[in-house]
């Protein structure tokens, strides 16, 4: 009798370690599919940058609302700025925000382009 009470102390023990993992890895994944999702929308933004006449592109141009809607309180902006060391050049940072148990986390994407001929 006194067997069957230890193995089902041990069974109900590595249970709730199974059960304790599995919602570590549930989190781990949705965080990773949270992280993606930024990325990808700052790699989107960078690539319609670099596609358009970035020169109508203003500091701290918000684009929040090209967001995918399963990223948790996201924000998009976009900082420009002048190198020093290149005039005709502009430096472009896009920066996509998102919280995660009220956590604040964010990816940036740096590029540099440099302006056409004659602007």
């Amino acid at each position: 009798m006194v067997e069957v009470l230890v193995t089902l102390a041990l069974f109900a023990i590595a249970i709730a370690g199974l059960t304790m993992l599995m919602t570590s890895v549930q989190q781990s994944q949705r965080n990773s599919s949270y992280l993606e999702a930024a990325t990808n929308a700052a790699r989107q933004k960078l690539e319609h940058i670099r596609n358009s006449e970035f020169t109508t592109i203003t500091d701290g141009a918000d684009f929040t609302s090209e967001l995918p809607d399963s990223l948790p309180s996201g924000k998009g902006t976009v900082a420009v700025s002048i190198p020093p060391n290149a005039p005709l050049s502009k430096k472009f940072d896009v920066t996509v925000s998102y919280k995660v148990n009220a956590v604040p986390k964010s990816v940036t994407i740096s590029a540099y382009a440099d302006s056409p001929a004659g602007s």
